[in-house]
């Protein structure tokens, strides 16, 4: 269909440009979105010693439960925060992608298996999303276009440092399918629509969330824009009431299992409007790119700071096209033609816009979010700035099928090709230039062997702070070297810390804030780990 990116030519010969054409944009993406991975030859992780690792461990903490008998966990308590149970809870469980990590270790050892693990699920956000532009009736140039913006925007390669929110691959599935029902709803549809939400939620909480409040707008909207109209969804319903009710029932219970330890674990715990203040986006933020990335030198001096987790521009690209084509699309909406790629772009745009709305900060305080966050789970959320994954996902998809209708315009092949090649190519040009964070993982992994062997012969551990870093890197490292031991250990680091938990406070020695915390809990012997001489642990007995 459309703009193809051959001629004339034999079949085979295009098929075989079409291949070469995924390819080469899909190999150059990864390039770009893992160089410190590949130039290093696997010797540096893009990940930090903080979440980074807390990431890695979860993962490795699933397999540890599906492939060894004698694992001191369980799947929801892993053994960090001993003896605190469900704290699998406190953070994101990765239990949705878990298996593609599962996968990898059959075959390499924890530290590749996890960047092997980053790069797999990049690649399958480009695969989705180009397919989906495809099924959305867009060609291939397009297809690979919108894929490579979806997996390696720079927005995307920034927020890379959280791993979670690297599967983004449900997302756009579950936008065609949404569309699917709203415009001819089936069983169907509805069943993998919701489907696809789980899947997201499963594996990652914050884009689940996004992409469910997401769809609330976005499916509202386009079943007023299909031809049936809420006459078409009401008559499906009527006519199909067993089947819908079993669906969206099954679908329900699942999700309800799924957060149910979420729910029990974080009982009474809930995040406060001034918890989220500070993440709250800006128009600055929209802005901000990461370090070193095109623009950021120029636009600096004239945007306020914002946090790290603020980043979210990837060029100005991408935001004037979203201009052009919502401008186009209101100063023709007296057009009364219903072509469904028009009315799509429509809905598009406007949920991409009502979220960027509703999550804006004026930097003070005043945000729509105040209203928001009493959305069923708004009150878990404190990073508002992951919005930006539905903002994006809607807009790109706005954007995307806004240019193959304006391409459609040109006479011939050749001017549809020179069209979407002079929009896109600045594009993607502005996605380069940044060099994603990484670190040498024998400044990780060995001190967590080192310290694996202090733990051999406890029956739990704990890293005493050191005082020249920050405690969330010692008890990072404790939790991996008690992963390593398999031994529970107190040290843990996650989305909150449990209550009481035995932060030292001035005055007080960790001995004291550890035996506060394990009094009437635990009973035998205790590995204590200075960091300094980990070998030297030194093992005492609590009763």
């Amino acid at each position: 269909m459309s703009n193809g990116v051959a001629g004339p030519y034999p079949f085979g010969m295009r098929r075989i440009g079409i291949v070469l054409l995924y390819v080469a944009v899909l190999a150059g993406g990864t390039y770009s979105g893992f160089r410190p991975t590949f130039d290093s030859g696997f010797a540096r992780v893009q990940a930090e010693a903080g979440d980074g690792m807390l990431n890695h461990y979860l993962l490795e903490h699933s397999w540890q439960v599906v492939s060894n008998p004698n694992y001191c966990g369980t799947l929801l308590s892993p053994p960090f925060f001993y003896p605190q149970p469900l704290t699998l809870a406190y953070s994101e469980s990765f239990l949705g992608v878990a298996p593609l990590y599962w996968g990898f270790r059959l075959a390499f050892p924890d530290d590749l298996a996890y960047q092997w693990w980053m790069i797999l699920c990049s690649v399958l956000n480009f695969l989705a999303f180009a397919a989906v532009v495809r099924w959305f009736g867009c060609g291939h140039l397009l297809a690979a276009f919108g894929g490579f913006f979806w997996a390696f925007a720079l927005v995307h390669l920034e927020q890379a440092k959280h791993q979670q929110m690297i599967p983004r691959f449900w997302m756009p599935l579950a936008v065609y399918h949404a569309w699917c029902l709203a415009n001819v709803p089936t069983v169907r549809s509805l069943n993998r629509c919701l489907g696809c939400l789980f899947l997201q939620a499963a594996s990652c909480v914050y884009s689940g969330w996004f992409l469910g409040v997401g769809l609330m707008v976005f499916f509202p909207i386009a079943v007023m824009g299909a031809q049936g109209g809420w006459r078409g969804l009401v008559l499906f319903f009527r006519t199909h009431p067993l089947a819908v009710v079993r669906v969206v029932g099954l679908w329900v219970i699942a999700l309800g299992c799924f957060f149910t330890p979420y729910v029990l674990a974080n009982r009474g715990f809930s995040r406060g409007y001034v918890d989220c203040i500070d993440l709250i986006p800006t128009l600055a933020a929209w802005l901000t790119g990461p370090p070193e990335s095109r623009w950021s030198g120029t636009l600096r001096p004239y945007l306020r700071g914002v946090s790290e987790e603020n980043r979210l521009f990837s060029g100005f690209g991408p935001d004037i096209l979203f201009v052009i084509a919502g401008g186009h699309m209101w100063l023709t909406r007296r057009n009364h033609t219903r072509q469904a790629s028009r009315a799509l772009v429509g809905v598009c745009l406007i949920t991409a816009t009502v979220w960027w709305l509703l999550t804006m900060s004026d930097g003070e305080g005043i945000s729509g979010w105040w209203l928001v966050r009493f959305v069923p789970g708004g009150s878990a959320i404190r990073c508002v700035s992951r919005v930006y994954t539905i903002v994006y996902l809607f807009g790109t998809f706005g954007v995307i099928i806004w240019l193959e209708a304006v391409s459609q315009r040109f006479a011939s092949r050749c001017l549809q090709l020179s069209f979407i090649l002079a929009v896109s190519l600045p594009v993607v040009v502005e996605q380069t230039g940044f060099q994603p964070p990484a670190m040498n993982k024998s400044d990780f992994y060995p001190n967590v062997d080192r310290c694996a062997v202090g733990l051999r012969g406890a029956d739990i551990g704990y890293m005493i702070p050191d005082p020249g870093r920050p405690q969330l890197y010692g008890d990072v490292v404790a939790m991996w070297a008690g992963l390593r031991a398999n031994v529970p250990v107190v040290n843990g680091y996650s989305g909150r810390y449990p209550d009481a938990y035995p932060l030292v406070s001035p005055g007080e020695t960790p001995e004291v804030a550890l035996r506060k915390w394990l009094s009437g809990r635990f009973r035998g012997r205790i590995a204590l780990i200075d960091p300094e001489h980990p070998e030297q642990a030194k093992l005492e007995s609590i009763d």
